[in-house]
């Protein structure tokens, strides 16, 4: 079923970009079904975007094909991009949120409708400052463990340098007071004998 629905968005898309509208929407709506049914909230957000951007992107002549005036395809369009953002909030997605209210506030301006698209965009800039702050929460969480890391691996390399030291150190002088002990073996063996 998940398989199903992530081919079916993924068709969609694949549609819409190649401008087949109708086939785009058939896919979408299916991927749409099925992620509600999961309860996949981000992926059901995706899908649920994409529709409204098919409502406010397609040109007019082709949705009246589809019985679908131009007034008519920027309300669907806002239908769905809210949706999209409802379960985008659900889901905990800042992203996806951010991209659908994005969305949104292109509808609302070629709507003519600039006030609810400066809106729209001014919650999608707040989104997105919130996503680069976390990004960047993330990286100097990664760098501090990183140094961390480093740092403990340096402590560790050092001991073992400071242990090889001490233990090149200890053989020298047991092979010196090995060559000390043979040199005076030697010595008293020759004093010995002669």
């Amino acid at each position: 079923e998940r398989g199903i629905a992530n081919a079916s968005i993924n068709m969609g898309i694949d549609y819409s970009e190649m401008k087949d509208y109708k086939n785009a929407l058939i896919y979408l709506n299916k991927s749409i079904i099925s992620f509600q049914t999961s309860g996949n909230n981000t992926s059901l957000s995706a899908a649920l975007d994409e529709v409204g951007k098919i409502y406010s992107y397609a040109p007019h002549e082709i949705l009246i094909k589809e019985n679908i005036t131009a007034s008519e395809s920027y309300n669907k369009a806002i239908i769905f991009q809210l949706k999209s953002i409802e379960a985008a909030k659900e889901a905990n997605d800042l992203s996806a949120q951010q991209t659908a209210l994005n969305d949104l506030s292109i509808t609302y301006e070629k709507q003519k409708n600039f006030a609810k698209a400066l809106q729209a965009y001014k919650q999608s800039v707040v989104l997105q400052d919130s996503i680069l702050n976390e990004d960047k929460k993330l990286e100097l969480n990664r760098i501090a463990m990183q140094y961390t890391f480093d740092k403990r691996e340096d402590s560790i390399k050092t001991q073992n340098e400071r242990l090889h030291a001490l233990s090149s150190a200890k053989i020298k002088q047991q092979q010196t007071i090995r060559n000390a002990v043979i040199a005076g073996t030697v010595i008293i063996l020759l004093s010995a004998a002669l």
